[in-house]
């Protein structure tokens, strides 16, 4: 039996950051950088899709925009 509604891949992390949180809180990539702690390479890495969140950049984030890392 198929699923009832859409099949559609899930939206990796750093597209939602891309595209909807740095633009909507006028973030730019460095100032995430410094933000979160981490490198700039590590934030471009994630932005450009290139890696995952990790648990522990999960908890950044969720501190960061006041949601919780399950989103993440």
């Amino acid at each position: 039996m198929k699923p009832i509604g859409r099949n559609v891949c899930p939206i990796h992390a750093g597209e939602m950051l891309r595209e909807d949180f740095l633009p909507d809180y006028a973030i730019t990539a460095l100032s995430f950088a410094i933000a979160l702690g981490v490198s700039r390479q590590t934030t471009n890495e994630l932005l450009n899709e290139r890696c995952a969140v990790t648990p522990v950049m999960a908890w950044s984030l969720s501190r960061l925009f006041g949601n919780t890392p399950k989103i993440w």
